[in-house]
């Protein structure tokens, strides 16, 4: 049976919190398992039955080799360079979770190695998370044990340990610096112990020592500044993961996402957008978060009115356009001459550097982001420290979009609901017009049947006849009406016959004249000859009523409207069989509303 979890928010947030307090604290290699017993004990508080992790980072992707720190239950089993894990590097090229349920079903479908392994600790199922370095492995002694509405908690957790990494390849260097810059000093100081001895004739080896410490020093620098930028890139992916789970404004959200990313590059001006298709499947960019740049009245204006809502661009032609055509980043530090250039407005800041990045969600393009006039231009280590910024803001474009899919899957099913609740209203309805109109269908039989016989006993000159006529017409258009309750609870067989148009729009223009009212003019206007159709009459009122009391409705102010029949001009068509079709008369409906005072 599936694990169900205990997945709330508070302890969610509070487990990753957690593990990101531990990565955070990693100062050497032998840290990350320290790191992984916290994770699994944070995912046991959370009732996940992981029993075992794996960190797997890859050496070699070519050679398939693999360098794996495995932690089983809480004890560190050790780190191991595993050659020949060709299955693994080709699931972190893919990018796409692995979720092995029950590792029995398989049968024989894992190398022999890779079963005893699992059968000699007895696991059952495991689930393969890429990162940016690697993948992260859970496995359990349960089946079926990590179901997928778990599964995103875990790409967060892949992400902290992406972040770790980064953390301690930059901690590695900066040891091995230091202790470069040790030994120099060293060197230094027998220099200066020598120099006091020989300070006439060793002149050239001391200016040449100077500039040799000058260069450690300048190189430690440079690392600690680097490893300043690590600290800011995981404190601000801590931050945004932070207000996402707390459901902070996704505006918001990408707005502080680009400030940081705009520090982190030392860059002037930017912009996070979502790759979006037309129904032509060409790609476009809307923005989630971009500088203001307006550099007069109208596009601050424009900016103002449309920013909110997120800006649209759709120009492929550009150095923008290029990242989302070719998928690919694009580095321009000199876009006046790039031939991948559009140009820029008149009075629109200076573009001296472009960098375009685009960032993916199961291979697929979802979103890029474009910084502008860093002073030493961008370069290929530019991209790979923005990798963890690049997997965060897809991971968050990708949630947005499942959220968006749920929400209109639950307005289509509310939107079902609501028909099928009309549907059986309507069937009720039509249940209950049927009864009626069949008991008062009996009593215009009577009706109709008296007026006929008072018809043919009364003389033609009988100053009565007429009255009796007026009755036979009241009880005749009784009876349509009451076939047409009947055809609507389908208790009815429709009869058409040929009718007169004009005859039918005469007959129903007094009804119009009552259902219209005063404040609207009626103008009929009726076609020179007589013009026959087989139909139901009464179906044929109704259609007619129908469209005459919707035009009513769309003007409350009053108006005009003008019922015309007339005959399409086109030539009679003659197809294949020889049958010959004339052109149908055919009811034309305009009405012109009054404004309001």
């Amino acid at each position: 049976m599936p694990i169900e979890s205990k997945t709330d928010n508070h302890t969610t947030i509070e487990a990753l919190l957690n593990i990101s307090l531990a990565v955070q604290e990693m100062n050497k290699p032998a840290d990350l398992s320290k790191v992984m017993q916290t994770c699994l004990s944070e995912l046991h508080k959370l009732n996940i039955p992981a029993d075992a992790m794996a960190v797997h980072q890859i050496i070699d992707a070519e050679q398939g080799t693999l360098k794996t720190h495995r932690v089983w239950q809480n004890k560190v089993i050790g780190d191991t360079i595993e050659p020949g894990r060709h299955g693994l590097v080709r699931r972190w090229k893919e990018g796409c979770t692995f979720y092995e349920k029950d590792l029995n079903a398989r049968g024989g479908g894992y190398p022999e190695a890779f079963r005893k392994r699992f059968e000699d600790f007895h696991l059952m199922s495991f689930v393969d998370i890429p990162f940016a370095q690697g993948i992260l492995t859970l496995q359990s002694l349960q089946k079926q044990a990590f179901p997928e509405h778990i599964q995103v908690l875990f790409r967060d957790v892949a992400i902290l340990f992406a972040i770790g990494l980064v953390r301690l390849e930059d901690l590695e260097t900066v040891e091995s610096q230091n202790k470069a810059l040790q030994e120099s000093e060293q060197k230094v100081r027998k220099l200066n112990e020598e120099l006091e001895q020989r300070i006439k004739t060793r002149t050239k080896d001391l200016q040449t020592a100077n500039q040799n410490l000058q260069n450690e020093i300048a190189i430690r620098q440079s690392a600690e500044k680097d490893l300043h930028q690590s600290n800011m890139l995981l404190e601000g992916l801590r931050h945004a993961q932070t207000q996402y789970i707390e459901k902070v404004d996704t505006k918001t959200l990408f707005e502080e996402l680009l400030q940081d990313l705009l520090n982190l590059t030392q860059s002037e001006y930017g912009f996070i957008g979502e790759v979006l298709h037309t129904p032509k499947n060409e790609p476009y960019l809307k923005t989630h978060a971009i500088t203001n740049i307006a550099w007069n009245d109208e596009t601050r204006a424009f900016y103002e009115e449309n920013a909110p809502q997120g800006l649209e661009f759709v120009n492929l032609k550009s150095l923008f356009g290029s990242v989302m055509t070719t998928e690919k980043p694009v580095i321009a530090n000199s876009p006046a001459t790039d031939p991948r250039r559009t140009g820029i407005p008149e009075g629109h800041p200076p573009l001296d550097a472009f960098l375009g990045i685009p960032f993916f969600s199961a291979n697929n393009i979802v979103g890029m982001v474009g910084i502008a006039n860093r002073k030493q231009g961008y370069d290929q280590p530019i991209i790979d420290f923005l990798a963890p910024f690049l997997v965060t803001c897809g991971a968050i474009i990708e949630a947005q979009q499942n959220e968006q899919r749920r929400e209109q899957a639950e307005e289509s099913l509310a939107q079902s609901e609501e028909k099928l609740r009309q549907s059986q209203k309507m069937e009720a309805i039509g249940k209950l017009a049927g009864g009626v109109a069949h008991d008062f269908n009996n009593l215009l039989t009577v009706i109709n049947g008296y007026s006929k016989i008072l018809l043919d006993v009364l003389q033609t000159t009988d100053p009565n006849r007429e009255f009796i006529e007026e009755i036979q017409k009241a009880g005749n258009r009784a009876s349509a009406l009451t076939n047409q309750l009947l055809i609507f609870s389908r208790r009815q067989v429709i009869q058409p016959e040929v009718v007169d148009l004009n005859q039918v729009t005469t007959d129903l223009q007094k009804m119009w004249s009552r259902l219209i009212g005063e404040n609207i003019d009626l103008k009929l206007r009726l076609h020179a000859r007589s013009s026959f159709v087989e139909a139901d009459p009464g179906q044929l009122e109704q259609v007619i009523l129908n469209i005459v009391i919707n035009a009513r409705d769309a003007m409350p102010q009053g108006g005009s409207l003008t019922i015309e029949l007339s005959t399409p001009t086109s030539r009679p068509t003659r197809p294949s069989n020889g049958v010959i079709f004339n052109p149908v008369p055919m009811f034309y409906f305009r009405y012109t509303t009054r404004a309001k005072a």
